[in-house]
Protein backbone atom coordinates (compact mmCIF):
# COMPACT_ATOMS: atom_id res chain seq x y z
CA UNK A 1 0.00 0.00 0.00
CA UNK A 2 1.17 3.27 -0.87
CA UNK A 3 -0.15 6.44 0.65
CA UNK A 4 0.29 10.01 -0.76
CA UNK A 5 -1.48 13.58 -0.45
CA UNK A 6 -3.84 14.77 -2.95
CA UNK A 7 -2.34 18.07 -4.35
CA UNK A 8 -4.52 20.50 -6.02
CA UNK A 9 -2.59 20.37 -9.40
CA UNK A 10 -2.78 23.10 -11.49
CA UNK A 11 -0.35 22.59 -14.36
CA UNK A 12 1.96 19.43 -15.83
CA UNK A 13 5.28 20.24 -16.85
CA UNK A 14 9.14 19.00 -17.05
CA UNK A 15 12.58 20.30 -17.15
CA UNK A 16 14.10 18.27 -19.43
CA UNK A 17 17.94 17.44 -19.56
CA UNK A 18 21.01 15.85 -21.50
CA UNK A 19 23.85 14.10 -18.94
CA UNK A 20 26.76 13.15 -20.88
CA UNK A 21 27.48 9.87 -18.53
CA UNK A 22 30.40 11.78 -16.96
CA UNK A 23 29.01 13.50 -14.26
CA UNK A 24 27.63 16.82 -16.28
CA UNK A 25 24.05 17.47 -16.59
CA UNK A 26 22.64 20.85 -19.29
CA UNK A 27 18.91 22.38 -18.88
CA UNK A 28 17.91 21.47 -22.82
CA UNK A 29 14.25 22.92 -21.78
CA UNK A 30 10.67 22.88 -20.89
CA UNK A 31 8.03 20.73 -21.58
CA UNK A 32 4.44 21.35 -21.11
CA UNK A 33 1.99 18.01 -20.84
CA UNK A 34 -1.61 17.25 -20.39
CA UNK A 35 -2.50 14.26 -18.02
CA UNK A 36 -6.17 12.46 -17.66
CA UNK A 37 -8.28 13.12 -14.61
CA UNK A 38 -6.06 9.47 -13.57
CA UNK A 39 -2.93 11.29 -14.13
CA UNK A 40 -2.45 9.01 -16.97
CA UNK A 41 -0.11 11.23 -20.23
CA UNK A 42 -2.59 12.21 -22.84
CA UNK A 43 -0.40 14.82 -25.15
CA UNK A 44 2.37 17.70 -24.66
CA UNK A 45 1.56 20.84 -26.18
CA UNK A 46 4.22 22.06 -29.20
CA UNK A 47 5.40 25.65 -27.92
CA UNK A 48 8.57 27.85 -27.56
CA UNK A 49 10.33 27.15 -24.69
CA UNK A 50 9.75 31.16 -23.57
CA UNK A 51 6.19 30.76 -24.33
CA UNK A 52 6.09 27.51 -21.35
CA UNK A 53 8.42 29.60 -19.09
CA UNK A 54 6.13 32.88 -19.41
CA UNK A 55 3.08 30.40 -19.16
CA UNK A 56 4.34 28.83 -15.97
CA UNK A 57 5.96 32.22 -14.27
CA UNK A 58 2.75 33.56 -13.89
CA UNK A 59 1.93 31.12 -11.32
CA UNK A 60 5.42 31.13 -9.45
CA UNK A 61 7.43 33.95 -11.29
CA UNK A 62 9.98 33.40 -13.21
CA UNK A 63 13.04 33.93 -10.65
CA UNK A 64 11.47 30.67 -9.11
CA UNK A 65 12.10 28.75 -11.96
CA UNK A 66 14.96 29.98 -12.75
CA UNK A 67 16.25 29.46 -9.22
CA UNK A 68 14.43 25.59 -9.28
CA UNK A 69 16.52 24.73 -12.42
CA UNK A 70 19.90 26.39 -11.13
CA UNK A 71 19.46 24.32 -7.45
CA UNK A 72 18.38 21.01 -9.09
CA UNK A 73 21.02 21.07 -11.60
CA UNK A 74 24.27 20.35 -9.30
CA UNK A 75 22.21 17.43 -7.82
CA UNK A 76 21.04 15.76 -11.01
CA UNK A 77 24.93 16.11 -12.26
CA UNK A 78 25.99 14.53 -8.98
CA UNK A 79 23.04 11.33 -8.70
CA UNK A 80 22.39 10.97 -12.56
CA UNK A 81 25.43 12.43 -14.52
CA UNK A 82 28.47 10.04 -14.19
CA UNK A 83 25.61 7.18 -14.46
CA UNK A 84 23.60 7.67 -17.21
CA UNK A 85 24.06 8.97 -20.76
CA UNK A 86 21.14 10.75 -22.66
CA UNK A 87 18.32 12.67 -22.72
CA UNK A 88 15.75 12.57 -19.35
CA UNK A 89 13.00 14.75 -17.92
CA UNK A 90 11.42 15.78 -14.31
CA UNK A 91 8.18 15.68 -14.32
CA UNK A 92 6.80 18.50 -12.28
CA UNK A 93 3.05 20.14 -11.23
CA UNK A 94 2.26 23.62 -10.37
CA UNK A 95 0.04 23.13 -7.28
CA UNK A 96 -2.59 25.45 -5.95
CA UNK A 97 -2.80 25.89 -1.94
CA UNK A 98 -4.40 27.65 0.43
CA UNK A 99 -2.17 29.91 2.30
CA UNK A 100 0.09 32.39 0.07
CA UNK A 101 2.10 31.52 -2.08
CA UNK A 102 -0.48 30.30 -3.51
CA UNK A 103 0.89 28.31 -6.08
CA UNK A 104 3.96 26.11 -5.62
CA UNK A 105 6.10 23.81 -7.45
CA UNK A 106 5.91 20.13 -6.69
CA UNK A 107 9.66 19.75 -7.82
CA UNK A 108 9.98 16.22 -8.64
CA UNK A 109 6.86 13.52 -9.56
CA UNK A 110 9.22 11.39 -11.03
CA UNK A 111 12.38 11.16 -13.38
CA UNK A 112 11.96 9.91 -16.98
CA UNK A 113 15.75 8.46 -17.89
CA UNK A 114 15.09 7.89 -21.79
CA UNK A 115 13.89 9.83 -24.33
CA UNK A 116 10.37 10.81 -23.10
CA UNK A 117 7.21 12.96 -24.75
CA UNK A 118 8.94 15.89 -23.34
CA UNK A 119 12.19 15.46 -24.79
CA UNK A 120 10.88 14.67 -27.99
CA UNK A 121 8.21 17.29 -28.34
CA UNK A 122 10.85 19.58 -27.10
CA UNK A 123 12.80 18.65 -30.23
CA UNK A 124 10.27 17.94 -32.46
CA UNK A 125 9.18 21.61 -32.01
CA UNK A 126 12.48 23.50 -32.18
CA UNK A 127 13.39 21.13 -35.37
CA UNK A 128 10.48 21.68 -37.19
CA UNK A 129 7.97 24.34 -36.07
CA UNK A 130 7.79 27.71 -37.51
CA UNK A 131 8.68 30.22 -34.73
CA UNK A 132 5.53 32.02 -33.74
CA UNK A 133 3.20 28.66 -34.32
CA UNK A 134 2.32 26.77 -31.47
CA UNK A 135 0.63 22.71 -31.62
CA UNK A 136 -0.60 19.87 -29.57
CA UNK A 137 0.94 16.00 -29.51
CA UNK A 138 -1.14 12.99 -29.03
CA UNK A 139 -1.43 9.41 -29.26
CA UNK A 140 -4.42 7.58 -30.11
CA UNK A 141 -5.01 3.52 -29.84
CA UNK A 142 -8.29 2.05 -31.46
CA UNK A 143 -9.74 -1.38 -31.55
CA UNK A 144 -10.45 -1.09 -35.19
CA UNK A 145 -8.02 -0.03 -37.52
CA UNK A 146 -10.96 1.07 -39.76
CA UNK A 147 -11.61 3.77 -37.36
CA UNK A 148 -7.92 4.89 -37.39
CA UNK A 149 -7.86 4.92 -41.16
CA UNK A 150 -11.19 7.44 -41.39
CA UNK A 151 -9.85 9.58 -39.00
CA UNK A 152 -6.91 10.01 -40.26
CA UNK A 153 -8.35 10.73 -43.94
CA UNK A 154 -10.72 13.11 -42.44
CA UNK A 155 -7.67 15.00 -40.64
CA UNK A 156 -5.84 15.49 -43.38
CA UNK A 157 -8.76 16.90 -45.16
CA UNK A 158 -9.87 19.33 -42.24
CA UNK A 159 -6.49 20.33 -41.57
CA UNK A 160 -3.92 20.55 -44.41
CA UNK A 161 -0.35 20.75 -43.47
CA UNK A 162 1.18 23.94 -43.97
CA UNK A 163 4.67 24.28 -44.03
CA UNK A 164 6.65 27.55 -45.24
CA UNK A 165 11.01 27.59 -45.30
CA UNK A 166 10.83 23.81 -44.54
CA UNK A 167 8.88 24.16 -41.55
CA UNK A 168 5.08 23.67 -40.41
CA UNK A 169 3.27 26.58 -39.68
CA UNK A 170 -0.08 24.90 -39.39
CA UNK A 171 -2.16 21.61 -39.91
CA UNK A 172 -2.36 17.94 -39.46
CA UNK A 173 0.62 15.55 -39.61
CA UNK A 174 1.08 11.78 -38.28
CA UNK A 175 4.09 10.93 -37.50
CA UNK A 176 3.31 7.11 -37.70
CA UNK A 177 2.13 5.07 -40.56
CA UNK A 178 -1.37 4.79 -41.06
CA UNK A 179 -1.69 1.53 -42.50
CA UNK A 180 -3.77 -1.48 -43.02
CA UNK A 181 -3.30 -3.72 -39.54
CA UNK A 182 -2.51 -0.43 -37.48
CA UNK A 183 -3.89 0.36 -34.44
CA UNK A 184 -2.45 3.48 -32.88
CA UNK A 185 -0.73 7.07 -33.96
CA UNK A 186 1.65 9.45 -32.86
CA UNK A 187 0.34 12.97 -34.79
CA UNK A 188 0.37 16.80 -34.51
CA UNK A 189 -1.63 19.53 -35.13
CA UNK A 190 -0.21 22.81 -35.40
CA UNK A 191 -1.44 26.11 -35.87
Amino acid sequence: MIGEPVFDKVEDFAMQFWSDGAGKVCFKGYSFFMTDGKGAYVGNMLLAGEQIEAWLAGYVGKRNLRLLQQEILPLLSAEIGPYYKGPFGVDMMICRFNEKPLFRILPCVEVNLRMNMGMFTRTFYDRFVHPGHSGEFFIDSFKDTTQLTSLHRRSKERYPLRVEQGKITGGYLSLTPVTPGFRFRAWIVAR
